[in-house]
């Protein structure tokens, strides 16, 4: 399992090696691609990377906030053209101790979280304190896919990303929309736009567009995701689970906020779960990174057909795939159709493109080895 910031443990933090060396590095091992567009990304990076550099490690973070911060990384495009794996590379070339790569609804959590106990605390500004908290000792944060969905996220962003700049941290993130298309048609817009005022003033926004969705560049198609929902697929699920549970099945227990989150488990890091457990139950994000955190594989049984009457269970399924994407758990899945099929309404297919692409990923015998995000 990786670590929640993304790395795996590996020895990180060589600022001496430009970025497009690691780039040409992989693809020489035939890990990536060569995409001339992810090229012209990366030379943001490694121009951000150099201004970090500059200043060096042993200046201390008095000093180096005293400074001109360097300006943010904003980095959009369609899902799988790489922005993920490119930020990934510009994480591996900073100082570990003054970096941190996070997962953007990981981080919101805990911002959540601690802004709460700042104000059971009574403090005056509990964003301001809740920032203290979460990037001491950081120079830089660097988030993977953000996205606003909900307005207690949207209402925070401008102030919580505002702490983090005065407290003069670089941010780097990357999402699938603009600045301006973030939560789009949420509720109190008007009030969201100071955020977006914020990411003009502070970062740079740079495009990775192109036609090719890596995560679907192969042809293998392993049994990991079974469709459509038939007494077939089921008893071929069922044969899977037979056989990793074949000395018993247990019951993984986990303590989420107070709330119990119960799955089945062969006690070896595999767990089963039905869609219903998972997202039709009143689960939020917490107890999903808690289950992604915790196993290495997950069944996931009777997945549906999304449309306009189901909204919330969708938003659900969406979170529970991000944090199983993220945390690089295998999932094994059974559905009612093909990822491109289960949301075919217009109104709500565009937002669920990415969480499509990723499960097509998820299936591949790549993954979780190889990833391009």
């Amino acid at each position: 399992m990786m670590h929640e910031d993304g790395r795996d443990g590996a020895p990180c933090g060589d600022m001496t090696k430009e970025l497009h060396h690691l780039y040409d590095e992989r693809v020489a091992s035939g890990a990536l691609r060569a995409d001339p567009l992810q090229r012209q990304v990366l030379a943001h990076f490694e121009e951000l990377r150099r201004e970090i550099a500059a200043r060096g490690p042993g200046r201390g973070l008095l000093n180096w906030r005293r400074q001109e911060r360097p300006r943010g990384l904003y980095v959009w495009g369609d899902v799988g053209r790489g922005k993920s794996m490119l930020m990934d590379l510009f994480v591996e070339g900073l100082d570990p101790a003054q970096s941190k790569r996070v997962h953007f609804h990981a981080f919101l959590r805990d911002v959540h979280r601690e802004v709460h106990a700042a104000r059971q605390d009574g403090a005056e500004e509990p964003v301001t304190r809740a920032v203290a908290r979460l990037t001491a000792g950081l120079r830089v944060f660097a988030f993977d896919e953000m996205q606003v969905s909900g307005i207690a996220d949207a209402m925070i962003l401008a102030r919580l990303f505002r702490a983090m700049i005065d407290a003069g941290i670089t941010i780097v993130t990357t999402s699938n929309l603009p600045p301006e298309k973030l939560y789009e048609d949420g509720l109190q817009r008007a009030a969201f736009q100071s955020f977006v005022d914020l990411v003009s003033d502070n970062f740079d926004v740079v495009t990775l567009d192109g036609k090719a969705d890596y995560r679907q560049a192969t042809d293998e198609k392993p049994e990991r995701y079974f469709s459509p929902l038939t007494r077939e697929t089921g008893e071929a699920l069922n044969a899977v689970w037979q056989k990793l549970a074949r000395t018993g099945e247990q019951r993984l227990e986990l303590d989420v906020h107070g709330r119990k989150l119960r799955v089945a488990s062969n006690g070896r890091g595999a767990a089963r779960a039905t869609f219903a457990e998972l997202c039709e139950a009143p689960l939020g994000v917490a107890d999903h990174l808690a289950l992604a955190e915790t196993v290495d594989l997950l069944l996931l049984d009777g997945v549906p057909r999304f449309g306009h009457g189901n909204a919330d269970i969708r938003r659900r399924f969406v979170t529970l795939i991000d944090a199983l994407y993220d945390a690089r758990v295998e999932v094994i899945v059974r559905a009612d159709a093909e990822p491109t099929a289960l949301c075919a309404e217009a109104d709500t297919a565009r937002d669920f493109t990415r969480t499509a692409s990723r499960l097509e990923e998820m299936r591949s015998t790549r993954w979780p080895q190889a990833s391009v995000r």
